[in-house]
């Protein structure tokens, strides 16, 4: 443990879902275990979550339905998730009406603070830290974040515009000079608070604002992107930071009875999974899943929250009904899987295992 007078209060700015929140627990349970007090500043919904790590934790508007109103929070996703005005829906619907609360929540959160984790969602994290005085460093969770003009981003369905971008850097940089202007619309209410604070326009807040000038953390694993001449200079590509449920000393080591049962059962399976916001949208993914399972004449296992399996067992399918888990261990199943087929955010990751342990990518 550090000397007390070496401890830092270093607060993590994060929001949106299960895969926005994880990798920044991760990330403040290291901080703890190296003598620091990290606090983490998001939605009220996961405060249950977070100070039952025994962790800091500081309140940001808005406030998020939760897991246990899923007749809310189903179509609240499946507007946010939506192919092509998702986008808007995130910022026109939970962020940019609530964004002098967020600057204001944020603003007092670090207060005391030697240094701010922004997260991009937000978009208030680099005005508090210029506000604030604080010291903060950004982070992104995948690569579509860093906007390279070398390995461009693509939306859903546009397959053929990734092909078209790669062919010469000077067609990404267009892509991301009307991405900006496409998005400028959408942005004012983060120039006009900066102008009321008295603080220049600074860069788009969605793309090269908010990226601090001091570091950028990049929350993937390498296996995910190259890095690209044009990413931020100062960019650390840090691989997944992992939080593991079951590192607790009142949890169950392995995997549950009935589930290990299954996978020494017979061959390996493939694994359905998908991440914290697409399994509210699921659809008919996992009967898919089950049918292409069968034809191949192959075992499935379909990770999902309790309601996914409801029409999975009115076709007579067996179902292991487990106690719920809110996120894989880290003696997760996929590492006793032939294949997976799977829909899930980088801050949604789990390491696979096989018999000499964790498998980091």
């Amino acid at each position: 443990m550090r000397h007390k007078r070496s401890a830092k209060r270093i607060v993590l700015s994060t929001f949106g879902a299960l895969g926005d929140v994880n990798p920044y627990v991760a990330i403040a349970l290291e901080l703890k275990a190296r003598g620091h007090h990290p606090l983490i500043a998001t939605t009220p919904i996961y405060r249950e979550k977070i100070e039952a790590l025994r962790l800091g934790f500081y309140p940001v508007r808005p406030e998020l339905p939760s897991h246990d109103q899923p007749e809310v929070l189903a179509p609240l996703i499946e507007r946010l998730m939506h192919p092509r005005r998702g986008g808007e829906e995130i910022l026109g619907r939970l962020v940019l009406p609530h964004l002098r609360e967020i600057y204001e929540d944020l603003s007092a959160a670090v207060l005391g603070a030697n240094l701010l984790v922004t997260h991009p969602l937000p978009l208030v994290g680099p005005i508090v830290a210029e506000a604030c005085g604080v010291p903060w460093i950004s982070s992104v969770l995948s690569p579509f974040s860093l906007f390279s003009a070398f390995d461009p981003p693509v939306g859903p369905r546009m397959p053929y515009l990734h092909r078209l971008l790669r062919l010469h850097p000077r067609l990404g940089r267009l892509f991301v000079w009307l991405a900006k202007r496409l998005t400028a619309p959408f942005v004012r209410p983060v120039y006009r608070l900066r102008a009321d604070l008295g603080l220049p326009p600074g860069g788009h807040p969605l793309i090269e604002g908010q990226h601090s000038p001091a570091g950028v953390l990049a929350l993937f694993s390498s296996a995910l992107a190259a890095r690209q001449p044009d990413w931020p200079a100062w960019t650390e590509v840090t691989g997944f930071p992992f939080h593991d449920l079951r590192g607790r000393p009142a949890d169950p080591a392995g995997l549950p009875s009935a589930l290990q049962r299954f996978l020494d059962a017979g061959p390996a399976p493939i694994v359905f999974t998908l991440g914290s916001s697409a399994v509210w949208v699921a659809k008919d993914f996992f009967e898919q899943g089950v049918a292409a399972t069968k034809v191949l004449g192959r075992r499935a296992l379909l990770l999902g929250w309790r309601w996914s399996a409801a029409r999975i067992i009115a076709q007579g399918r067996r179902v292991l009904r487990l106690r719920p888990v809110r996120a894989a261990p880290a003696a997760c199943p996929a590492g006793r899987a032939s294949r997976g087929d799977r829909d899930y955010g980088t801050g949604f990751a789990r390491r696979p295992t096989d018999a000499r342990g964790p498998v980091r990518p």
